[in-house]
């Protein structure tokens, strides 16, 4: 490190150093440092400042393009501050040279703000928004924002334009020109696709502006104090004109969704509007009619959340939101139940369709308002025949999910009554007895079509959410008051468990295909929460998913160490030793009931130890189990003596005799003494070899075995 500043200050002496190859291939060589990151991030960072040198040009001009080649090459280093002093280096030669850059390099550049690395992406957007007003000779802001939007018309950038607009928010003022924006949306000669980017430019620009961070995370992302009083000025000039945006796209989904997204941000409790009703009322009316005639789920998801934001307590004009919203509901309500009642009697190809429309509208509105009071139970539950040619699967879905709503619904309304215990109770045991009609519902249509995944997904999901949802609304509060101790909905019986193990080890244990990934980690993790909350009784099940612990572990790492540490913190060590020998011992029994005979050779043998190494990792990583190596060996050999058949179960646990500590291998030794079997001339030799890996100092000789 002192060498480079060295250079650095031999190098302003006397520049001409710059053309001694000896002096700048020192230079080079620390910049390509392949051991040191500090080094490379130092000798990038002193690049950097020679570039600002007044003489700079003077000398070092025969031998910069290899210097920006090497450089260049440290913008992919695996140190990301190495790689933002490279961008930063970059920056600079922008600045003073800038016919030095090419249009291959500032792309390069460009695609950093979508790394998962913060401070990376905004130095790439830096040099980004730099970039793009050094081509702007009139400094015109709407020249900028053409140039973001030209960037993201390219897939990637539009797909992930959270992270772009994050990265540039600090530089790109323009982005902050919300006259300019709004002109350019409302005149006539663009095309849909500039439409939709510029839309979605500027409800990022809003949501980010005004709460200060990204809706979607990344390491050391940004994170800035929200402004209230620049709030309420983007607040009071939105709310006086997405009235014409949104009449203007109401037939563009992705348009009237990023329209949405930017009234959703607004903090109504701190803005005043009382002189704004007219626009607000305006609003309401065209939220109303776009509504009911959207079948796009994304823009009926943001007007239902929008409905519920505004019916808050704390929302200044939440009765004529409530309003609005009952006069929504309403229609919604009586066209479903009208199109139910035609499906009964003639089920027709309109009927149909149109049912499935009426579900998804109701399901939606579901998510985040309370649709008890206009819609009962037995309305919505319905025996769903899967025979019925006229019955959708997606209007199947659509009602399991409405169903799951309500019973959700009905759970957090149990928190806000105000009745004796006697009432209450028998209030608990209504829900009690429909959640079980529910679920058993659910559990036949699991049992029943396996060629229908979507559907079979659903009911996963819909059976799992409410028992995990069902515990989290109501024992935070009844828990420990008598007499709802035993708040819990559980799966009772073994036929329901294995349906729904099953289901996710048949697809989260056998399937590949990476666009299906998301799905299987999310069945995994709901999985092991109801292992956890003891929603499905983990001692009968969780030997079926941890035998692929190690098999999988690239892709589920994460979940399956998360669920060992949450076992560990509520029944101790001893809860994470059971599970590990226990999974192992499920392996080994697998493997004997299709093999017969042990042999060390075999693959499936090897798959085994490999399975007992990863846990043996998991453990010497846990800090909070110091000895829970001992404890597995204790485990493995008590269980060993008590099934002789079973002798060479111990070979999968010669790997972890060399993690216990070592006064833990007398003590170790002790309990194989103890455990030793007798009359069965082969078992005794299995502990003997295993006893005889001990460094024993003290007490018994190997002999005496």
């Amino acid at each position: 490190m002192q060498y480079l500043e060295e250079i650095l200050q031999w190098f302003k002496r006397i520049p001409s150093l710059m053309l001694n190859k000896r002096c700048f291939n020192s230079l080079l060589e620390l910049v390509a440092d392949s051991k040191d990151a500090k080094i490379r991030q130092k000798a990038v960072a002193v690049s950097k400042d020679l570039v600002a040198l007044p003489k700079f040009s003077q000398y070092i001009i025969p031998n910069f393009a290899t210097l920006l080649e090497a450089i260049e090459e440290r913008m992919w280093d695996i140190d990301y501050d190495v790689c933002i002093n490279a961008v930063e280096f970059f920056g600079a030669v922008m600045s003073h040279y800038p016919q030095y850059l090419n249009f291959k390099l500032e792309v390069a550049i460009s695609t950093l703000m979508l790394q998962k690395n913060y401070p990376l992406a905004r130095a790439a957007g830096q040099f980004t928004i730099k970039s793009f007003r050094r081509d702007n000779e009139n400094n015109e802001d709407i020249d900028v924002i053409h140039k973001l939007m030209q960037l993201l018309s390219v897939p990637k950038f539009l797909e992930r334009i959270a992270l772009l607009v994050e990265s540039v928010i600090d530089f790109a003022r323009e982005l902050q020109n919300y006259d300019l924006i709004f002109t350019m949306l409302m005149r006539e000669d663009s095309t849909e696709e500039e439409d939709i980017i510029l839309c979605s430019l500027l409800s990022q620009s809003v949501v980010q502006i005004a709460t200060g961070r990204s809706p979607v995370v990344r390491d050391r992302c940004r994170k800035e104090k929200p402004q209230e009083l620049v709030n309420q000025k983007i607040a009071y000039f939105f709310i006086t004109r997405l009235y014409d945006l949104m009449r203007k796209f109401s037939s563009n989904a992705l348009c009237t969704k990023s329209f949405c997204e930017i009234l959703l941000v607004f903090n109504y409790e701190e803005t005043p509007l009382t002189h704004y009703n007219k626009y607000l009322d305006q609003l309401m009316n065209l939220q109303e009619s776009l509504f009911i005639n959207s079948v796009n789920e994304d823009v009926l998801d943001s007007f239902s959340k929008l409905y519920s934001t505004w019916m808050a307590e704390y929302c200044p004009f939440k009765l004529r939101a409530s309003a609005a919203f009952d006069i929504v509901l309403e229609k919604t309500v009586k066209v479903y139940k009208l199109n139910l009642e035609e499906y009964n009697e003639e089920k027709s190809e309109l009927v149909k369709s149109n049912l499935e429309i009426d579900l998804l509208h109701l399901e939606v509105l579901f998510r985040y308002n309370d649709l008890r009071k206009i819609i009962d139970w037995n309305t919505l539950f319905v025996s769903w025949d899967l025979n019925d040619e006229y019955f959708t699967i997606q209007s199947i879905e659509r009602n399991m999910k409405c169903c799951y709503w309500f019973l959700l619904w009905e759970a957090r309304g149990l928190k806000d009554l105000n009745v004796t215990a006697d009432l209450l109770q028998q209030k608990i045991d209504q829900l009690e007895l429909k959640c079980a009609s529910f679920i058993s519902q659910c559990l036949i249509i699991m049992s029943q079509n396996q060629e229908k995944p979507t559907l079979l997904q659903t009911a996963f999901d819909v059976i799992i959410d409410l028992h995990l949802e069902y515990l989290n609304e109501l024992s935070a509060k009844f828990s420990k008051v008598q007499p709802f101790k035993q708040l819990h909905l559980k799966v009772s019986t073994t036929q329901a468990q294995n349906v729904l193990v099953d289901y996710v080890l048949s697809r989260a244990f056998t399937a590949v295909e990476k666009k299906t990934l998301k799905m299987r980690r999310s069945n995994l993790a709901k999985l092991m929460n109801a292992f956890i909350e003891d929603i499905i009784p983990h001692e009968e099940h969780f030997t079926k998913v941890f035998m692929f612990y190690d098999e999988y572990y690239e892709n589920y790492f994460d979940i399956f160490n998360t669920t060992l540490d949450m076992f560990q913190k509520l029944g101790g060590v001893a809860v994470t030793c059971s599970i590990i020998v226990l999974t192992i011992r499920y392996s080994y029994i697998e493997y004997l009931t299709l093999k017969g005979n042990f042999d060390s050779a075999h693959p499936e043998i090897e798959q085994i130890n490999a399975l007992g190494q990863r846990f043996l990792q998991y453990l010497k990583s846990n800090k909070a189990a110091e000895d829970s190596v001992l404890g597995v060996l204790k485990h493995a050999v008590s269980y060993t003596s008590s099934v002789l058949e079973h002798r060479h179960f111990l070979h999968f646990f010669n790997s972890f005799i060399p993690a216990l500590k070592i006064n833990q291998h007398k003590e170790l030794f002790d309990h194989i003494m103890k455990c030793m079997p007798e009359g069965d001339e082969d078992a005794p030799e299995a502990f003997v070899r295993f006893a005889k890996k001990l460094n024993c100092k003290k007490g018994k000789s190997y002999s005496s075995l």
